[in-house]
């Protein structure tokens, strides 16, 4: 191994500090040619590190390029697959909302735990060998991950009753999909907007009066964990994120990239694992939140709530910041 000499160093750190502002300068100088409100503040932060698995809620959080990351856990970094090689999601197997994510305090293992389960550990940095690389495609895309190993795949199959469910990681030293490369009818997002393991962009974001205004034509009020979002906002009117362009929140600068088409995965409840037997909200939501005629290629027959958002300019985030917007 090369080290760097003291020389190397200071260059090294300037190179950082140089980053670090033009990147805080390339936010200023958006955020400030354009009209930003204040629209509400942030009132919960949600992290998956395991797609379709329970969420855990943070006080604070680090947004990156490609998700959220708190401690050594990366948003949707780890993802099901099952005996024939396609990735399981609540879809599938609804069980899956009752396996809760953790992480040691040392922050190498991943923790899962489910009912009538032993804990099971993970580790995060575990042999990383191109013999246990999996491929697969994630929806359109193709995408590879890290095999967790046999221990994983038994307490998978066990819970899930299911034979052959392996936990497929995305490890640092594998690519990332960039969301503008991906067969769309409508191109979304830019060149650099990447994503792990999640459907359309690296973080979705709804608002509370949105979900109240839902909960309102509602028969049984539902939970904002039925929607699986990044950030709630509260403050806000019911909707007026789907108008958000830009969204500043702390020193991170997010990009609005689509609305969020909705699915069966809604309609499980969160706490049980049971579908809804009336396709609640769905049903409801496509009484009033279906998209206009010229997006149909886009969203089809789905309906919109909350809204999928890149990354412009990263930074943390903490429960209570406020939040701006522009929606020109």
């Amino acid at each position: 191994m090369r080290c760097l000499g003291p020389y190397s160093q200071i260059i090294g750190g300037l190179a950082v500090c140089a980053t670090t502002g033009l990147v805080l300068y390339t936010m200023w100088t958006k955020k400030n040619s354009k009209k930003f409100e204040l629209v509400g503040k942030l009132d919960k932060i949600c992290i998956y590190p395991v797609k379709s698995c329970r969420g855990m809620t943070l006080s604070h959080a680090d947004c990156l390029q490609q998700s959220l990351k708190y401690k050594t856990l990366m948003d949707r970094h780890w993802i099901v697959i099952n005996a024939e090689g396609r990735f399981v999601t609540i879809r599938q197997e609804p069980r899956m909302v009752l396996i809760s994510p953790g992480v040691t305090k040392d922050g190498k293992y991943l923790l899962l735990d489910a009912p009538n389960m032993d804990t099971l550990q993970v580790p995060i940095d575990g042999p990383a060998n191109e013999q246990n690389i999996m491929n697969f495609r994630v929806f359109s895309r193709t995408m590879q991950g890290h095999n967790c190993g046999k221990e994983a795949e038994e307490w998978l199959s066990s819970f899930l009753k299911s034979d052959g469910c392996k936990l497929v990681h995305l490890s640092s030293n594998l690519n990332l999909c960039d969301i503008s490369q991906t067969p769309s009818p409508i191109q979304l997002g830019k060149k650099g907007d990447m994503i792990a393991y999640q459907d359309d962009a690296a973080f979705m974001l709804v608002g509370q009066a949105s979900l109240d205004d839902l909960n309102e034509k509602l028969e049984k009020p539902i939970s904002i964990k039925n929607f699986r979002p990044n950030f709630v906002v509260t403050g806000s009117k019911p909707f007026a994120e789907d108008d958000w362009k830009y969204i500043n929140i702390g020193n991170v600068l997010l990009r609005h990239v689509k609305c969020d088409d909705r699915c069966k995965v809604t309609t499980i409840n969160p706490e049980t694992g049971i579908q809804n037997d009336n396709n609640e909200p769905l049903t409801t939501l496509k009484t009033y939140r279906m998209c206009k005629p010229e997006d149909k290629p886009l969203y089809q027959e789905s309906p919109l709530f909350g809204v999928h958002l890149a990354l412009d300019a990263g930074g943390s985030i903490k429960i209570g910041d406020p939040v701006y917007a522009c929606s020109e």
